[in-house]
């Protein structure tokens, strides 16, 4: 007998078990590889998710999520405008290799050339013809002096005083890119951005010095092809859900994640079957589920990831209202062994309160976790610190609660007269200030890694492979236990 189908019919959590440690050969806590799949063609360095929940994920806390090695995903609670601009915030945070850097031309005027500078809060700009043929540059120190109505030409830098690099094929590779201004970098050390042409001369990009230095900071980044950081963005299944899409496609966003209460649903099988046909090469997730048989049912429409979890959230309240829902430790078990029919990875999608649980999860077999609440805290996620009497806090809330619901169909339920009569699957509430959000991550990934030396695993993929004695199941007493007890912690 498969010992998950204990585990699936018994209904239970985090707290009701743990790894039975293993002989293992690991010599320090610093030896497993957290490197994981978050879908079938994008791999994270640390198995992490910033969730898509508005007081969480916008573009701060995704560029930082990026650059630890996990990715964030841009909550939806906002027009697809303000949601472009999130995610383009997190691409430009550091985009090693500009391949659109700003540029006027020689026909431009002074007060035009300002004007950009100031907006995009940039020192230079490049001079191009309208063949993209690079002419020369313009700095804000050579304008400071000029006329308003001069033209920019008069002030330009011509292209025989500057500092280019030429590039032999058509396509420039980001870290040939980076080979090459490393070797001029060290020559010209005074010299912090450098342009890219063709053999004609044409403008092809621009590395600028100080994003190779950020690079050399954050070793784990998960960076897109182009250099710039990864992240995700979510949609729903309203009538502008393929616009959305399509928008977030075209700023950049690596993924989408369909994000809706009851991911085993006709409409949201729909509004999957629509992004499939329209944006064929997307990376899609798609959630929320709890059992075998919707995995099996999203297996069949090519998604490239499924997150489970249906009310384990500390702000969700569907298990109350509704009545339904499947403890998250059971779901897990039943979804990731539906999915490894398939090769499609799991989210593990809510309920996380402690390190440990980060290994469970994966050890239950997901190949990835997200995280809300205690992500809230910190100061990466949306909002301000707030002084509750004397205590630091900010706030949370579920993207089913009351004030969601409002934002998103209030006028709906105005329309019809039904607003008293919403009932939220969510709660807003307060969590405590927890300052820079390394600190939380980086005591999950510790406590993960330590997880994986308990269990004798190298790699996050073992971590997930099936074992009959994986598990200890505990008693109320025995989770007591595993907390420190009797002493008064200073």
């Amino acid at each position: 007998m498969d010992f998950r189908d204990k585990l699936i019919e018994a209904g239970i959590t985090f707290s009701d078990i743990s790894l039975r440690p293993q002989k293992s050969n690991l010599k320090s806590r610093l030896d497993p590889d957290t490197f994981c799949y978050l879908t079938k063609k994008i791999k994270l360095a640390v198995p992490i998710i910033s969730a898509n929940m508005d007081t969480v994920t916008e573009s701060k806390m995704a560029i930082v999520m990026a650059r630890y090695g996990g990715i964030g995903v841009i909550h939806r609670n906002m027009n697809i405008e303000e949601q472009v601009r999130e995610v383009l915030k997190v691409k430009s945070a550091e985009e090693a290799l500009i391949r659109s850097p700003y540029t006027l031309f020689p026909e431009n005027l002074v007060w035009q050339a300002r004007e950009l500078l100031a907006e995009k809060q940039i020192d230079s700009v490049l001079i191009i013809d309208k063949g993209k043929k690079l002419l020369g540059l313009v700095t804000k120190y050579e304008l400071a002096k000029a006329e308003s109505s001069e033209l920019i030409k008069k002030y330009m830098l011509p292209r025989k005083d500057l500092i280019v690099a030429e590039s032999a094929g058509k396509f420039l590779a980001e870290k040939d890119a980076r080979a090459i201004a490393e070797k001029i970098f060290a020559k010209q050390r005074l010299l912090g951005k450098l342009p890219f042409i063709d053999k004609k001369g044409k403008l092809m990009a621009l590395l600028i010095k100080k994003d190779l230095f950020k690079s050399a900071l954050y070793p784990s980044a998960i960076k897109d092809d182009f250099g710039r950081l990864r992240v995700g963005a979510a949609i729903g299944v309203g009538e502008d859900s393929l616009l959305r899409a399509r928008a977030l496609i075209g700023a950049g966003a690596d993924v989408l994640v369909l994000d809706v209460a009851h991911g085993h649903g006709l409409k949201p099988m729909e509004v999957t079957k629509l992004i499939r046909r329209h944006l064929p090469n997307c990376e899609l997730i798609v959630g929320n589920v709890a059992t075998q048989e919707a995995v099996r049912d999203y297996a069949h429409l090519d998604v490239s990831a499924i997150k489970v979890g249906i009310g384990p959230g500390a702000t969700c309240s569907t298990r109350i209202v509704a009545g339904a829902g499947v403890p998250q430790v059971s779901a897990v078990l039943e979804c990731a062994r539906e999915a490894e029919k398939h090769k499609i990875p799991i989210i593990a999608d809510g309920g996380i309160r402690f390190p440990r649980d980060v290994s469970i999860a994966i050890a239950c077999g997901a190949s990835t976790v997200m995280i809300g609440t205690l992500f809230a805290g910190t100061d990466e996620s949306p909002g301000d610190i707030i002084d509750d009497n004397g205590r630091l806090v900010k706030v949370v809330r579920g993207m089913s609660s009351l004030n969601v619901n409002l934002g998103i169909k209030g006028d709906n339920f105005i329309k019809a007269e039904l607003k008293d009569m919403i009932q939220p699957e969510g709660i807003t509430g307060h969590v405590p200030y927890r300052g820079p959000l390394i600190r939380i991550l980086g005591a999950l990934v510790s406590g993960l890694r330590s997880g994986m030396t308990y269990a004798g695993a190298a790699t996050i993929k073992d971590l997930q492979k099936y074992s009959p004695r994986k598990f200890t199941r505990m008693s109320q007493a025995a989770w007591e236990e595993s907390k420190p007890h009797d002493v008064e912690i200073i």
